[in-house]
């Protein structure tokens, strides 16, 4: 009986985690994992250096700029995503014996995953309003959250422009994706490593090519263009700018240069069961992910006011229709 138990445990644990993977998108975007090991801390703290005057330029010898470091700390606070499933002695005599596939346990690990990735995407959790998910409090340090004024270290802006027009023109949909293009280049950020983002409503809008020669679809611009990646994702990862899920009519195209985003993690995913023991007949299954994104700051002068952009870029309101 007890190698059964184990048996069913093991399996149930590989079942919830293959889910989790499976729906996540935390891990297919590519962005970089830092293993912050300790659920004590609460923060993750980092250390940005305040401006800097520009370096000497004389003849030759060095006659430095001189200049005394500063550095302003600043951090986000760590976030979980957790759900808990209570299986009576009935449920279990069950799974002993028809397995756990019919049971569905899987549900588990993609009701954690979808909790992960709707809030990296768009700080809001899953009590869903009108599909959306309600915002977190407090939280700013998501993907697609806009900025206010000219940005902060905690609270980067994202480069943001509305669409030239409907797609159902064809020079309007390469000239979205040329203004995408050129702010994550203006911006110093780095096409090798940008991915491309649209939600799955799009789908027939980005590979739809003109009638006439040399007319590519948007997907077949980006590429050319050399970024890394062009990929759909659910649509309600995608809430707009406008404040609702996109629909082939009114979405936002985003780009993200990966190489600038971080997910420091003080418990990565895991499955924890627990068996009935003492008084308590349930077994219970436990799944959880302890994260924190990390958009790098960048400060740049724009107009004689230093504002701090993130490496996300984004094309909103677009009618691709």
């Amino acid at each position: 009986m007890t190698g059964l138990i184990e048996r069913l445990t093991a399996d149930m644990e590989q079942r919830v985690n293959a889910a989790y993977i499976d729906e996540s998108i935390l891990d297919s975007l590519g962005i970089e994992p830092v293993n912050l090991s300790d659920i004590s801390i609460d923060k993750w703290m980092h250390k940005n250096l305040t401006e800097l005057p520009e370096a000497a330029v004389h003849r030759a010898g060095y006659t430095p700029q001189k200049i005394t470091l500063a550095a302003e700390e600043y951090g986000h606070y760590l976030w979980t995503v957790d759900e808990e499933l209570r299986m009576n002695e009935v449920d279990w005599a069950f799974a002993e014996k028809h397995g756990l596939a019919t049971l569905g346990v899987e549900g588990l690990g993609k009701m954690v995953a979808k909790g992960a990735s709707r809030f990296l995407m768009t700080g809001r959790n899953g009590n869903l309003t009108a599909g959306l998910g309600a915002a977190v409090e407090g939280n700013t340090n998501f993907l697609l959250d806009e900025g206010t004024g000219a940005g902060t270290l905690t609270r980067p802006l994202t480069i943001t422009g509305a669409t030239g027009g409907a797609w159902s023109t064809w020079a309007n949909m390469q000239g979205d994706v040329l203004d995408l293009i050129a702010r994550i280049e203006t911006y110093n950020y780095n096409l090798a490593s940008t991915l491309i983002l649209y939600p799955k409503c799009a789908s027939k809008s980005m590979r739809r090519g003109g009638a006439n020669v040399r007319e590519g679809s948007a997907i077949d611009l980006f590429r050319d263009a050399g970024v890394k990646g062009v990929i759909s994702i659910p649509n309600q990862y995608m809430v707009t700018d406008g404040n609702a899920l996109p629909v082939i009519g009114a979405f936002d195209l985003v780009a993200i240069d990966t190489s600038t985003i971080k997910i420091g993690y003080t418990r990565p995913q895991r499955t924890r069961t627990i068996a009935p023991h003492d008084e308590v007949r349930d077994t219970v299954v436990q799944s959880e992910v302890w994260f924190v994104p990390y958009c790098a700051p960048q400060i740049m002068d724009v107009s004689g006011t230093a504002t701090t952009y993130k490496g996300v870029a984004k094309v909103t309101a677009i009618n691709g229709a």
